[in-house]
């Protein structure tokens, strides 16, 4: 089966590949948000890119627990990515790869 990649997806995955930061962390909507149905639409999505082998849920590590737990507090989930190598590798640009304005 062939999976594609949202434009919420394609655009995360885009950001991490090509910046310094590696990580993202996406928290669940509340229903006192006024977006709360889109905020779990992009949780979703971002679980979607762990199924899909681009990022790693790295929520369990020591290192994101203070964020994790602040969203717990809350009363939100949170999952926190790591781009995976082969994320890195798919979408990061090259020097040869022209820029579009």
């Amino acid at each position: 089966m062939i999976e594609t990649l949202t434009k919420f997806q394609y655009a995360t995955v885009r950001k991490l590949a090509n910046s310094g930061t590696k990580v993202y962390a996406c928290p669940t909507g509340l229903p006192s948000d006024r977006n709360e149905n889109a905020i779990n639409l992009d949780f979703n999505q971002t679980l979607g890119l762990v199924e899909m082998g681009l990022a790693v849920d790295a929520s369990d590590y020591p290192k994101f627990q203070g964020i994790v737990q602040q969203n717990k507090d809350e009363g939100r989930e949170c999952v926190v990515i790591v781009l995976s190598r082969l994320g890195q590798r798919m979408f990061e640009r090259v020097r040869w790869e022209k820029w579009v304005n």
